[in-house]
């Protein structure tokens, strides 16, 4: 029987020291079962596991996700993926499969070391504008990823606004399953997006385009129980179902649910990460909810001595030069808590991670009453963005943070307002910044000491 291409991925989400989680789309057909199947070894001297089977779901689009095990901490391995169609009862020999029409992709698992240097970019923000059933902008928008994937990266963040469901916020939004699940296809399955997500382990989290521009600030009735219920229906298939988000069975060799917790944390060597939900749990007080600010508190202080990532897809700071509630700077009391926490128990090598201004630029927090508190903010965005980018007077890089007479803004890279992406690598000492445009030019870069 032969193995097809995915209609969508592989996509290569959570990889740790020793199991690696590849999602991929199949393509129904009438009268006939979906299976993906996978198969995976070490590229030095490994010899073909045996096929994993699974079901593709036919209500998450024909999807699912592998997830191998038993693997070996930095090490590299190779994988082919696909899908099959059977009837229903008809027998299937794994071990007599024909895998020549599917491609081979490599990968390799991180060190156990604690302090190995680790390497990853990020950014968000990836527009494409898809109006009366055809996409426009679609080959310099897929322009970003194709440099991203000539990089050396141990993972990639993609912190929101992985999707434009909205388009221009009035003409041809998504309302229903369909509309979100075929947006999805289509921009999943930009060719240069694929080469980077089949090969680096990949974590996303979402922004307001998932849904609409600026959730929930706008939603109606019928927006919080038709369109809000398709657009997460399909965030779940497509960013979450790969990623630590998701509950497995008791053996963890299956995803037994992709519920509604989107907040995740994972690790890499000498550094972890929280990756957060700052855009479903909003209330006009809280940017969060108390079980996940709750858990952000408990993971700073854990006492690991790792260099501290927080993922949030709208900026903790700079703040814009003008008011705008959307972002952290709306909810100054959860973050004065947050900063306060931090200067309390004398975290340090904490840096924040963020998107969703079209600009990219990277800042550090110092305290009046603390000489060794250091906060550091790097914004990467957008990965695409075909209309007017924000300036170096939109933002607030130097002067005293909104909300907290003790705590100072300090600029560490200039505003740039072009396509790039931010490109992390640390190691125990030391935090290499660089901003590169679309091309992989660095344009801005800074080392921050620890």
């Amino acid at each position: 029987m032969e193995v097809r291409s995915f209609k969508v991925g592989p996509i290569l989400g959570q990889v740790t020291k020793d199991s690696a989680h590849i999602f991929g789309t199949g393509k129904p057909r009438e009268n006939r079962h979906v299976f993906t199947v996978c198969r995976i070894k070490k590229v030095a001297g490994g010899k073909w596991s045996s096929p994993i089977k699974r079901f593709a779901q036919p209500h998450f689009d024909y999807s699912s996700v592998t997830i191998n095990n038993n693997l070996i901490s930095a090490t590299e391995y190779e994988y082919q993926c696909g899908f099959i169609r059977c009837k229903e009862g008809e027998e299937v020999d794994l071990d007599d499969l024909n895998w020549s029409k599917v491609a081979t992709y490599k990968f390799n698992t991180p060190s156990d070391s604690d302090s190995s240097t680790v390497r990853f970019a990020f950014g968000s923000c990836r527009y494409l504008l898809k109006l009366f059933g055809g996409s426009i902008f679609d080959s310099r928008g897929d322009k970003t990823f194709g440099s991203m994937a000539k990089e050396e990266l141990d993972h990639v963040f993609m912190l929101g606004d992985q999707i434009y469901a909205d388009d221009l916020n009035f003409l041809g939004a998504d309302s229903c399953i369909d509309d979100f699940l075929d947006r999805y296809r289509d921009v999943f399955s930009q060719p240069n997006f694929s080469k980077l997500v089949s090969s680096t382990p990949t974590y996303m989290t979402l922004d307001d385009h998932e849904i609409e521009d600026n959730w929930p600030s706008k939603a109606n009735h019928s927006d919080l129980v038709i369109k809000y219920p398709a657009a997460m229906h399909a965030y779940k298939i497509y960013q979450m179902s790969h990623s630590p988000a998701a509950t497995l069975n008791s053996d963890n060799s299956k995803v037994a649910n992709v519920g509604n917790k989107f907040w995740y944390t994972t690790q890499n060597g000498c550094s972890e990460f929280f990756i957060m939900d700052v855009r479903t749990q909003r209330t006009e007080s809280s940017i969060i909810n108390a079980e996940q600010f709750s858990a952000l508190l408990a993971w700073l202080d854990n006492g690991s001595g790792k260099a501290k990532f927080v993922a949030t897809s709208v900026p903790f700071f700079p703040d814009y030069s003008k008011k705008n509630n959307d972002k952290w700077s709306g909810y100054q009391s959860q973050r004065n808590q947050i900063l306060d926490f931090i200067s309390s128990k004398n975290i340090s090598k904490v840096v924040f991670l963020s998107g969703d201004v079209h600009a990219s630029m990277a800042a550090i927090l110092t305290r009046s009453d603390n000489p060794d508190f250091h906060v550091v903010s790097v914004v990467s965005s957008p990965f695409f963005w075909p209309y007017p980018h924000p300036n170096q007077d939109t933002f607030q890089m130097d002067g005293q943070l909104n909300g907290h007479d003790k705590i100072q803004v300090n600029k560490l890279i200039d505003v740039f307002t072009e396509e790039s992406y931010g490109k992390i690598t640390v190691d125990p000492k030391q935090l290499n910044i660089e901003i590169k445009d679309r091309k992989g030019r660095v344009k801005n870069s800074r080392v921050v000491k620890f």
